[in-house]
């Protein structure tokens, strides 16, 4: 009597109920009956071991989805297997067994919608036909994945209805486990991008000058506003010798680490250059060489430098490819243009010209990166050089500083609720 309840207890969801009476075994044949479900509930209590085993050893998703098609093949006899994994939207297919030639065509959303739970009826419908079923996995209503299960054999060890327990269990292990494991991986890759921006911004902090001369010759002043915590904007400002100083700005392809490398090797070399008095044709085009030898074509630099002579009054400059800086003289505003292409792209420059002009006294210059005219508002517009322009022809008797921060308060009342969607440097100076 004890042996027959234990054997019942065996069969699981299958009943008195569901069982002729001449269909209860006689004693040898419980025993062996038992002892072969026993093994059967052994063997998928050892596959779940060793699917903890391998989660916890860290393994490959490839690792993962090979100990369950070991599984799912020699213990269970499946025959055909697709499953599909959501990646941000993207539905990948990621397993699959007996399907050598070309997969059907599946559309894993619209079956993930269709089938919320474990479903062992889509069978015969639509190109669910091949498959006995379709398990959606989920995670707090996130949809994680798909499997459809096919030719599953069944040895009279157990119910459909527990079987399918059993591949629901196994399944939602394996994809719940991967999807831990992007979460993981994508949580390192922002720590290390975090620690990469911390890095790049303690390098950009010391390339740009805290504090500007101002003197009875020139008074300057500037801004910077990246638009993340590190950008690829760069300016300087190096006096030479009593009677000369350089200046100039910059706008590096790029953002981060590498952006911020290739602005402090930048800088070294033209500080070297300018110290050595390397005549200005010539230091461009060792700067140009410079960026296209470190970056081998693939990050350029627009680049806008002038040097200044308060004795005769004259600067010379070189614009290279950059938003030309605007001087306000005397009632007008001349944009210095003459120069060459960008730096970087090019391993020798096609054609260079070199601008110079005498600086009238009281006149303006401004600098500026193209996050200022390409800044957006909520309809699309640009902020523009025409706004520049006039606000540069009506303030241009304001200091450097007030200046700038006149600038910045009309860029914010511009863009109103949107973003600033680039770096945004500006460097201005009176000529006394």
């Amino acid at each position: 009597m004890l042996l027959s309840m234990a054997f019942f207890l065996l069969l699981g969801n299958r009943t008195m109920s569901q069982l002729e009476k001449t269909d209860i075994p006689n004693e040898p044949a419980i025993i062996s009956m038992m002892e072969e479900m026993l093994i059967h509930k052994q063997l998928q209590i050892q596959s779940l071991l060793e699917v903890t085993k391998a989660i916890n050893g860290n393994k490959s998703a490839e690792k993962l989805f090979s100990v369950y098609q070991d599984i799912l093949i020699s213990q269970m006899g499946v025959g055909k297997l697709l499953i599909y994994i959501n990646n941000d939207n993207n539905w990948d297919l990621a397993c699959q067994i007996g399907f050598d030639e070309k997969v059907p065509a599946f559309n894993a959303v619209t079956y993930f919608e269709k089938y919320k739970d474990a479903d062992s009826h889509a069978a015969n419908k639509e190109i669910l036909q091949d498959f006995d079923i379709i398990l959606p996995v989920k995670h707090k209503e996130k949809a994680l994945g798909l499997a459809l299960i096919g030719e599953v054999e069944f040895d009279g060890n157990e119910s459909f209805p527990e079987k399918m327990k059993f591949l629901e269990t196994l399944t939602n292990l394996i994809i719940v486990a991967i999807e831990n494991k992007r979460l993981f991986k994508e949580t390192i890759e922002r720590e290390k991008l975090t620690k990469e921006l911390e890095l790049a911004g303690s390098v950009q902090s010391m390339l740009i000058p805290d504090v500007l001369p101002n003197n009875e010759f020139y008074e300057m002043s500037a801004i910077y506003l990246p638009h993340h915590n590190v950008g690829g904007d760069y300016y300087d400002v190096i006096p030479l010798g009593d009677d000369e100083i350089v200046f100039c700005i910059a706008d590096i392809s790029g953002k981060g680490i590498g952006a911020a490398m290739l602005m402090a090797n930048f800088q070294a070399t033209l500080r070297t250059l300018i110290r050595q008095h390397v005549e200005p044709a010539k230091f461009i085009r060792i700067l140009n060489k410079r960026v296209n030898n470190i970056t081998n074509g693939d990050k350029f630099i627009t680049f806008f430098i002038g040097k200044y002579n308060h004795v005769n009054r004259e600067l010379l400059y070189v614009n290279a490819g950059h938003n030309p800086s605007l001087m306000y003289s005397k009632g007008n505003i001349v944009p210095l243009e003459k120069g060459c292409t960008i730096l970087g792209m090019f391993a020798d420059l096609p054609a260079l010209e070199v601008g110079k002009i005498i600086v009238e006294p009281n006149s303006f210059l401004l600098n500026f990166t193209d996050g200022l005219t390409d800044l957006e508002n909520g309809s699309k517009q640009l902020f523009g050089e025409d706004r520049i322009l006039k606000l540069l022809k009506e303030n241009h008797t304001k200091s450097p500083s007030e200046f700038n921060n006149l600038i910045i308060e009309n860029l914010v009342e511009f863009k109103e609720n949107e973003p600033f969607n680039d770096d945004i440097s500006i460097l201005t100076c009176r000529f006394v």
